[in-house]
């Protein structure tokens, strides 16, 4: 809820801003990973080169070799340097969610158990990209980094367990790659 609530007021500022109105605008959808499926929105500011993003993606890939349902929204700013690209930095906000068989016994949990784990990973992102344009039509793609640990809670039976005793998929992340490919329409 609290994404959403980032996601809808970050909107609000960049869409009804009066410094940025004039600026150039697009949209981009993407494929990436963690996130598989990614929207975003970019303007230019008022300031040269500089550009504000939002985006939103969702996806389930495997992390340390748990399926895990992610989703979230990032937010921040690219300074954009002719010819090499761009670079950003920004602040992401994911939720994730899985599910691990525990394969030895732990003060709480039994050797076979399920645990059903969900909470967030948030923190700075750093990026690298480049865009193509032909025309209103962009193409392009990004390499970076969400640098953050996880903040995971976990249940087994309905009973709560200590984030201590989880120690499957991200509960050993310290960061997340992030790849994506993406076209878009710039108005």
């Amino acid at each position: 809820m609290k994404n959403y609530l980032i996601l809808g007021i970050a909107t609000i500022i960049f869409t009804f801003s009066p410094s940025t109105q004039a600026a150039g605008k697009n949209i981009k959808f993407g494929m990436s990973i963690p996130r598989l499926t990614l929207v975003e929105y970019e303007q230019k500011l008022g300031i040269p080169l500089l550009s504000a993003y939002i985006n939103y993606g969702t996806g389930s890939p495997k992390i340390e070799s748990q399926k895990t349902s992610i989703s979230g929204v990032g937010l921040g700013a690219r300074l954009n340097i002719p010819i090499l690209g761009y670079i950003g930095l920004g602040y992401g906000m994911l939720n994730v969610d899985y599910s691990y068989i525990e394969p030895t016994q732990k003060v709480s949990i039994n050797a076979g158990s399920r645990v059903d784990v969900d909470g967030s990973m948030n923190g700075l992102v750093i990026e690298y990209g480049k865009t193509f344009s032909i025309g209103p039509v962009l193409i392009g793609g990004s390499l970076g980094a969400l640098l953050g640990k996880p903040s995971l809670t976990g249940k087994v039976n309905g009973i709560k367990v200590t984030s201590s005793e989880i120690d499957a998929g991200l509960a050993n992340v310290e960061w997340l790659p992030q790849v994506g490919f993406y076209l878009g329409y710039s108005f």
